[in-house]
């Protein structure tokens, strides 16, 4: 993949909302691109059901590069993320 198509993937990627990416691959390269915790909340907070808002944390959870807290956990179980 050269720099060009990177920048394609990365800005399809991070215009959408949570609620619109069902494909694993994008939800792999989004969890690559995210910043930390906060920026984490933001981007599950555009996902309105909780039952998919927890499966995508969970698919995304290995591909963040950075450790979340365990009130992330908390939150997305009681639907305050």
């Amino acid at each position: 993949m050269n720099q060009d198509e990177k920048r394609q993937l990365e800005n399809r990627v991070l215009s959408r909302r949570l609620s619109e990416i069902t494909s694993p691959w994008d939800l792999k390269e989004l969890a690559s691109l995210l910043q930390d915790e906060t920026h984490l909340r933001e981007v599950l907070r555009t996902e309105d059901d909780r039952y998919e808002r927890i499966a995508k944390f969970r698919a995304m959870q290995p591909y963040v590069h950075f450790e979340t807290s365990r009130d992330l956990a908390l939150d997305l179980t009681y639907g305050r993320a």
